[in-house]
């Protein structure tokens, strides 16, 4: 398979790469790719981010500053950074935290981008009732757009911006649209992010202005092993935002990651390790992680984990926000079943399951990750639901220590 490596390159204010037989690769797939050539070991790929600065910190001494200083901090920084700062906004917990963070503290936001297929949406019929992952295209209109609404009534000055990903999922090219999905290989992943077509931002880039666009990635992951509490960082999380490939004048900003701010994620890993222990919260506890798995005797249920450490993490956000439960699996992801359902029978679908079952697929099962289940004749079977996964863990401190005081 000949894969053009050179048109995949990231333009971040972050280090996240692969080492790969001593060869750098931005790109997860494409690090697979070259380490199921050499016929290499999943142990003998290294993901590195951001490991120079994360390792040098202590996580285990908490930042004095509150999480709310923390947070207008975070934005002051970026806004001094750049000329102009683009928020890509979900109607998620996380984006609508950062885009708080900077309006309420007096921090301009250039423009708010909110990607919705909202062309392919014609026969969608959205049920506030149903929060399963494939109802997940109901958070367009049940959150996003109602938050849009409000911050234009709120902010006048944002530009806001609905970015249309539909056509863009009709126009991927072959095994092009899988390399830059990395681990969410399903049809909205790249059409999501790619906002290289936009006119206005094209003009943008043929400026000299630096253009910082900024993701809300990612929440805290606390791991306990042992009597320790550790946080973890998950390199799907990274792995979200979409390439800059034309654009050298824009950058991409994680807003909770971020190694010029560490004490914003070292203070959440603080608050929520104390929060998870109040009696209150012993469900939210349940599904943390457990020595790196999912807590004993429970399904793992990571949406239920994020939804439930909103208030810890994000204290100003008072209204209830819509939204539907994660997919437990990214390789053709439920949550994008309004795609499956109404567009199915077109070409570019073919292609996409082409790809996965012939390019994809043809990977050394150790490079995956599985699920198990029981067939009708109550056997055992397992399927490929993504990519293996590489994880940075950094201690924040003794159980016992966390029991005593309060969030």
């Amino acid at each position: 398979m000949a894969i053009n490596i050179g048109m995949f390159k990231l333009s971040s204010a972050y280090d996240s790469h692969y080492l790969v037989n001593g060869q750098k690769y931005q790109n997860k797939t494409l690090a697979l790719f070259e380490a199921n050539r050499l016929q290499l070991p999943i142990s003998q790929i290294e993901w590195y981010f951001n490991d120079k600065e994360f390792s040098s910190l202590d996580w285990s001494i908490e930042p004095l500053q509150s999480l709310n200083d923390l947070y207008k901090l975070r934005a002051r920084q970026i806004r001094e950074k750049y000329d102009y700062v683009i928020v890509m906004c979900s109607g998620g917990a996380d984006s609508t935290n950062v885009v708080y963070s900077f309006l309420e503290n007096g921090f301009h936001i250039d423009e708010i981008i909110a990607s919705a297929p909202l062309s392919g949406l014609r026969d969608w019929q959205d049920k506030s009732n149903d929060i399963s992952p494939e109802n997940t295209i109901s958070e367009t209109k049940l959150a996003q757009i109602p938050f849009l609404q409000e911050i234009e009534q709120k902010y006048p000055q944002v530009k806001i911006t609905l970015n249309d990903y539909f056509e863009d999922i009709l126009n991927y090219k072959d095994t092009d649209w899988l390399i830059r999905s990395t681990d969410f290989p399903h049809p909205t992943t790249v059409a999501r992010y790619d906002i290289e077509k936009l006119p206005h931002l094209q003009k943008l880039a043929e400026t000299d202005k630096k253009v910082g666009v900024v993701y809300g990635i990612d929440k805290p992951i606390i791991n306990i092993k042992d009597g320790k509490i550790y946080n973890t960082i998950p390199d799907n999380a990274v792995n979200v935002p979409i390439e800059f490939a034309k654009f050298e004048n824009y950058s991409i900003e994680l807003f909770y990651y971020a190694y010029s701010l560490p004490e914003l994620l070292i203070k959440q890993c603080h608050m929520l390790a104390r929060w998870l222990y109040l009696p209150e919260n012993k469900s939210a506890k349940d599904f943390a992680y457990y020595n790196g798995r999912p807590a004993p005797n429970r399904q793992w249920n990571n949406g239920y984990y994020q939804r439930a450490i909103v208030p810890c993490i994000y204290p100003n956000l008072k209204k209830k926000i819509w939204q539907a439960g994660k997919p437990q699996y990214n390789i053709l992801a439920n949550l994008d079943n309004w795609f499956y359902q109404h567009h199915g029978s077109l070409r570019v679908h073919d292609m996409m399951i082409s790809n996965i079952n012939n390019t994809l697929f043809k990977l050394h099962p150790f490079y995956f990750q599985y699920k198990e289940y029981y067939d009708e004749r109550g056997n055992i079977k397992r399927y490929r639901h993504g990519l293996k996964g590489f994880f940075k863990t950094y201690y924040i401190g003794e159980i016992n220590d966390f029991q005593k005081i309060n969030c």
